[in-house]
């Protein structure tokens, strides 16, 4: 099991901040593989929405279904999905620091079979994917 964790501070009150991490359409905006996502069923926030995520690395590209699996309002929210040999998963949870709001990131990814010898390769990456996004959420949210 691959897990990563990663948190920034992000000057903007904690309800905006969750506001727009609890919303998986705009992921495109801010993470850096998620080319498209749309809501493919379920309500469309909370537990049991699902939604379809392309995502494109280094040349490839793919999608998923992500189902969220908790929802805590002004908290946290987490989803999974993935099916064949990557099972994934991924956390955001949000704390006030005063007036400003803390951001962390844990991504999960359960790699089974031949590609689980990548591992190691799959940490790295997945970890240093994590800091460019929430550095790239710092920058859009801080200009808000």
């Amino acid at each position: 099991m691959v897990r990563v964790r990663k948190s920034v501070i992000i000057a903007r009150p904690l309800v905006e901040v969750f506001d727009f991490v609890a919303d998986p359409r705009r992921e495109p905006l801010w993470r850096t593989a998620v080319t498209s996502m749309a809501h493919e069923g379920g309500s469309a926030s909370g537990v049991g929405a699902r939604y379809r995520m392309t995502g494109s690395y280094e040349g490839r590209s793919g999608d998923a279904v992500l189902t969220c699996t908790e929802y805590v309002r002004n908290e946290r929210v987490s989803y999974s999905g993935g099916e064949g040999p990557v099972a994934a998963g991924f956390t955001y949870q949000v704390r006030s620091d005063g007036a400003s709001t803390v951001v962390a990131m844990v991504v999960k990814a359960d790699i089974k079979g031949p590609a689980a010898a990548f591992s190691g390769m799959a940490e790295k990456m997945l970890d240093k994917m994590a800091d460019a996004d929430l550095h790239k959420l710092k920058r859009i949210l801080e200009k808000a």
